[in-house]
């Protein structure tokens, strides 16, 4: 199979696992890169908080990066024809005939570029790389000088970190028709042209994309519709260290379960008082007649007025906060500005299942490029790319957990088994499903003959690796 995949892509740790593979790593050889200590060759800062500040202002970034840029040259010094660790995209396409593209993103010109044979044939695969997992302000910035200007790059993941898109269309084909020269036929039209460099979707890529039970992902809905019961133990026995820690996280949601069930049943039970008293329609409302509402205790028992109001509330304490303007009456505009507050309560307390904790730098740096991937997704990212995606749930393992034991590289592993296995179940019925509607369609011969070599040809797979979670 893998003999079979001739183009690669790949955004942030996905550009690591695509440049292992297109360089000729074996399969067991990448996971055995992937079982290594990753902070100790990211976090090589050196000394600690005390370079924090230092560093931010002369390179944009905590950690310098120098290790991994070095552990970088030496894996791909050990596959190149002539061991040079500065090995440049046009040599791996000479050496092996493998397109690799690495997506980065440059600050200056506030855009994502693709690193490739055909834009960037000279650069050294490593310095991609480098700049492909620059997390703002947790590692240096890569400046990177091009036709007399300096630009500064970072992870490719703040603009696009999921680039299965990157072999669609004409913009990285390397067929002769589909030069920069030939498409880019007038300076006039550049901006229009450049914007649908990517419009013909390739029905031969394939992406593989993670996340874990914490992080969103546009696709994700669609992607867990495929996967039946897991075939393997959902987590690691024994627990290791992360799954622990996640464990201990976790505790406290059954307590937020019941909080945001309980508020949502007393919000209803305030709004059905509202109604039997008429009083939503009401342009002018009482303290008598708000305290006829409140002290209707068949209706609404104490624990429900302390739950929607506050341990040690009264009528009065409840109509002065419902009476805004200090007039002595509630108006129905102020009766509904409450009720709109308890439904911002109860949105609050069901987002609370989501929260992440924000309380250093590395998860300060993790949540805000979470929050970045989330929202980049869509701009690239189509819900019919799910029909040529491999969504990966890392359960508890998540975007930056850097230190991992063996048992939870074994864990993603299996889930990745498992989500592929899931894939190709859908595509091949996908694919009969096709063929039973197309043979009811007349065909002419000429179209017989292009759809076969279609999905016959498979000397030309692209693999659109993926962001960051790994």
């Amino acid at each position: 199979m893998m003999s079979q995949i001739k183009r690669l892509a790949g955004t942030s740790a996905g550009a690591i696992t695509a440049t292992f593979l297109a360089l000729g790593y074996e399969l067991h050889e990448v996971q055995m890169l992937f079982q290594l200590n990753m902070k100790d060759l990211l976090f090589d800062n050196s000394w600690g908080y005390l370079s924090l500040i230092p560093n931010l202002i002369r390179s944009f970034g905590w950690n310098p990066g120098t290790v991994i840029y070095q552990w970088f040259g030496d894996k791909i010094k050990t596959k190149s024809a002539d061991r040079n660790p500065d090995m440049t995209f046009k040599d791996l396409y000479k050496e092996r005939g493998i397109e690799l593209c690495i997506v980065v993103t440059n600050v200056n010109r506030r855009r994502e570029e693709y690193c490739h044979v055909k834009t960037t044939p000279d650069m050294p695969i490593r310095k991609a790389l480098r700049m492909t997992i620059g997390i703002p302000g947790l590692f240096s910035a890569i400046f990177h000088g091009d036709h007399g200007q300096m630009d500064t790059y970072v992870d490719g993941g703040v603009l696009c970190n999921y680039p299965i898109h990157a072999f669609d269309g004409w913009y990285l084909s390397m067929s002769p028709e589909d030069a920069f020269l030939k498409q880019i036929t007038s300076l006039d039209n550049i901006a229009d042209i450049m914007l649908k460099r990517f419009d013909k979707v390739n029905d031969k890529s394939l992406g593989f994309i993670l996340y874990s039970d914490d992080e969103e992902e546009l696709l994700r809905d669609c992607l867990e519709e495929r996967l039946g019961p897991p075939s393997s133990p959902s987590e690691p026995s024994p627990p290791t260290k992360l799954l622990r820690e996640r464990r201990q996280k976790m505790k406290i949601v059954p307590k937020i379960k019941t909080e945001y069930e309980r508020i949502v049943q007393v919000g209803h039970k305030f709004m059905n008082m509202l109604k039997k008293y008429n009083l939503l329609d009401k342009e002018i409302i009482s303290k008598t007649e708000l305290a006829r509402v409140l002290q209707d205790k068949d209706v609404f028992p104490e624990e429900d007025f302390v739950l929607l109001f506050g341990t040690g509330a009264d009528v009065e304490k409840v109509f002065s906060v419902l009476d805004q303007d200090g007039n002595g009456m509630v108006s129905s505009l102020e009766l509904r500005q409450f009720v709109e507050t308890i439904g911002i309560r109860i949105q609050t307390l069901h987002e609370r299942y989501k929260r992440l904790e924000v309380n250093s730098l590395l998860q300060f740096s993790s949540t805000l490029l979470n929050t970045i991937l989330v929202n980049s997704t869509s701009i690239f990212v189509k819900q019919s790319d799910a029909s040529r995606t491999v969504g990966i749930n890392t359960g508890y393992i998540d975007t930056l957990d850097f230190v991992l034991e063996k048992a939870d590289v074994e864990f993603v592993i299996q889930r990745g088994y498992e989500a592929t296995k899931s894939f190709l179940k859908y595509y091949v019925t996908q694919k009969k499903a096709d063929k039973r509607l197309n043979s009811q369609v007349p065909r002419t011969e000429s179209s017989n003959t292009e759809e076969s070599y279609k999905y016959s040809n498979t000397s030309d797979v692209h693999l659109a690796e993926i962001s960051t979670d790994l």
